[in-house]
């Protein structure tokens, strides 16, 4: 009986509620007011919501971009500001004049999101992708723009934002309907992050470790797990701890299983600089909700490696691709066909430029239309390349 309600005791207080924090709490609902804004723009075709965009130039990198929306006629690739104060530019980053800046350039942090939307959709469908916008939405009403910010094209407040994204749009043309379909095809697999709530009313984020979950929960069955306590004091004496498990698989089916817990406990990695590692006991969870649907693969941005190696094979010599120059070596460019998998070489004398112009038609980030001629070793990850004319 005394363990039964050590048990009892050590759990409720850990479910006690706590303070929210009321910083990270505007935070959130700021997203939330941009994200139902740009849902309203008649222009809108799809919108997303914390997406993290792989980083083409790191091993596992991503950037989280807060809003992602697709209009007929652009992307727009939004971080959300809940500033208060003057808000600065000083030394080419956008500041708040009464807190010390950050270490990351804002302008330079959702512009790279942006690219690698670009540089992801070219590396997926060999297809450029054009007019993909960062933006920078101010959403709290007590922040005021120096003549600085006021005239700077990637700073908005959100009281102007359906006029900025009509403005932007105003004298570009339509999209193809493929190309709406690739992103949102694209876009729909990048994960969030997986989600934690515990019962005192804190939250975790970040990538739950696979081999750390309990009960067979699984990603590809389930969306989510809600954790509860059945049993008051009085009958967690007379019958002994439990616990209730409400698992909502992707097709909204509710299942409802009570078990006596032993001690299990759910590991997440969380988004730091150092990926520090989070044991939590279940008992002090309240939900968990899972930030996609099946493990992430990072290096080949899916899902499915099955899906991915048969767009691997499609690769031949004789080909012609897509690429994006990704630097210059001296004597050729590396261009990248398949971001991590698949990168050729493309010889500057084999260019039908004069040698003093390379540089005014070449440069880093630029899409190139190429050819096969071989591959270069037997996985066929390496190949030279000629450029290819119109």
């Amino acid at each position: 009986m005394f363990n039964r309600i050590k048990w009892y005791n050590k759990v409720t207080k850990s479910r006690k509620l706590v303070p929210i924090n009321g910083q990270d709490e505007a935070a959130k609902k700021a997203e939330l007011r941009v994200l139902k804004k740009v849902k309203k723009n008649d222009l809108t075709i799809a919108t997303f919501h914390q997406k993290r965009i792989p980083n083409v130039n790191k091993i596992r990198g991503f950037g989280e971009v807060d809003v992602v929306a697709i209009t007929q006629k652009a992307v727009f690739a939004i971080e959300v500001k809940n500033w208060t104060g003057q808000i600065d530019i000083v030394d080419g980053n956008l500041v708040q004049t009464n807190r010390k800046p950050g270490k990351n350039n804002v302008f330079d942090h959702i512009s790279t999101k942006a690219d690698n939307i670009k540089f992801v959709y070219l590396s997926e469908f060999s297809k450029e992708l054009f007019e993909v916008k960062p933006l920078i939405v101010m959403t709290n009403k007590n922040c005021k723009f120096t003549e600085a910010v006021e005239n700077h094209p990637m700073v908005i407040k959100i009281s102007q934002l359906h006029d900025e994204i009509k403005e932007a749009v105003k004298k570009l043309d339509d999209y193809e309907t493929s190309t709406t379909d690739n992103l949102i095809m694209m876009l729909d697999k990048f994960p969030t992050w997986d989600t934690i709530s515990l019962a005192n009313s804190q939250e975790e984020i970040g990538d739950i470790v696979e081999n750390s979950i309990p009960f067979g929960w699984d990603r590809t069955k389930y969306s989510s797990i809600n954790v509860s306590m059945p049993r008051g004091l009085f009958a967690t004496i007379l019958f002994g701890p439990q616990i209730k498990l409400t698992t909502k698989s992707h097709d909204g089916n509710l299942v409802e299983k009570l078990i006596v817990p032993n001690e299990e406990t759910i590991t997440l990695r969380r988004p730091t600089v150092t990926e520090e590692y989070h044991e939590l006991p279940i008992t002090k969870i309240n939900s968990v909700t899972f930030g996609s649907e099946e493990i992430f693969d990072w290096q080949r941005f899916s899902v499915s490696s099955k899906s991915n190696s048969k767009k691997q094979n499609q690769f031949k010599v004789g080909g012609i691709y897509n690429g994006r120059i990704a630097s210059d070596i001296g004597h050729a460019f590396l261009v990248i066909l398949k971001e991590k998998q698949l990168k050729g070489l493309l010889y500057k004398k084999n260019l039908d430029v004069h040698v003093d112009l390379i540089d005014q038609f070449y440069s880093i980030g630029k899409t190139v239309k190429v050819k096969i001629t071989k591959f270069t070793d037997n996985e066929k990850t390496k190949c030279n390349l000629i450029e290819v004319y119109d």
